[in-house]
């Protein structure tokens, strides 16, 4: 496919250069979190004691990578709320 070719061509730069701005895109708002707490636990665990209830909005448009967000954060913790839309989902 063409567009996976110009894809691989640029994105190793993009990757490069955001990091030299020291700066993050969206994904990464959500990647970054989720390597920092499986990195360092003791970072798991102090937001896992701080919030005792968590609820995610819009549950029908969570991806993988948010799922897998919502699991490092919750752990062990129980205490999860979703709201979802049927008419959506």
């Amino acid at each position: 496919n063409e567009l996976d070719a110009v894809v691989d061509k640029i994105f190793p730069e993009y990757v490069s250069t955001m990091r030299d701005m020291n700066s993050l895109d969206f994904d990464d708002l959500i990647l970054k979190p989720i390597e920092l707490m499986q990195g360092f636990p003791e970072v798991s665990d102090y937001y896992r004691k701080k919030f005792q209830y968590f609820m995610v909005d819009e549950f029908q448009d969570t991806n993988q990578t948010q799922y897998e967000f919502m699991k490092e954060l919750l752990g062990n913790n129980q205490n999860l709320c979703v709201v979802g839309d049927d008419d959506q989902s």
